[in-house]
């Protein structure tokens, strides 16, 4: 993950298309009593049960686990 997808998560979850309960996601996801997630799932399944209001990104063999508006400290992780 680089620097340039720190800002972008919670504005995809603004714009994106919401399930019933509020989340956006894509790949291959499973959720259960979740709601107002972003998650996105590019090279493995990810499964949340009772999770509300955070942005789970994995792609490939890293993964990032953050709450909502936390979006900014993402700068802190990028890498190169």
């Amino acid at each position: 993950m680089g620097s340039s997808d720190v800002s972008s998560w919670d504005a995809l979850h603004e714009i994106g298309h919401k399930d019933p309960d509020g989340n956006v996601t894509s790949g291959a996801i499973r959720i259960d009593n979740s709601h107002g997630n972003l998650i996105h799932a590019n090279g493995i399944r990810v499964s949340v049960h009772n999770v509300d209001d955070w942005r789970i990104i994995a792609n490939g063999n890293e993964g990032m686990i953050l709450p909502r508006g936390s979006s900014q400290k993402v700068r802190d992780f990028a890498t190169d």
